[in-house]
């Protein structure tokens, strides 16, 4: 099995929403209008943007991922997936 390149933008996080690992296209992404050679500590600045940009804070009892940011004139579309533990 060969794993094919992808522009899409991924973030491992675990139960607790905390940053395990990334890919080069979710710092770009996030980092959006700054380039991403400007980003000196690229794990600390996407796991203060996941708690700052990517949770819904509205129920701060359980934060949630939200399904839909928005980065400049697009849009980042979130989606979540389990692995049933």
């Amino acid at each position: 099995m060969t794993m094919a390149a992808s522009d899409n933008g991924f973030l491992l996080l675990d139960a607790g929403l905390n940053l395990i690992a990334s890919n080069a296209p979710a710092l770009q992404i996030l980092c959006f209008p700054s380039g991403p050679d400007r980003i000196k500590q690229p794990k600390v600045f996407l796991a203060d943007r996941v708690r700052t940009s990517l949770l819904d804070h509205r129920n701060q009892e359980q934060p949630e991922l939200c399904q839909r940011v928005p980065i400049g004139e697009a849009s980042l579309y979130l989606q979540e997936l389990s692995t049933g533990r």
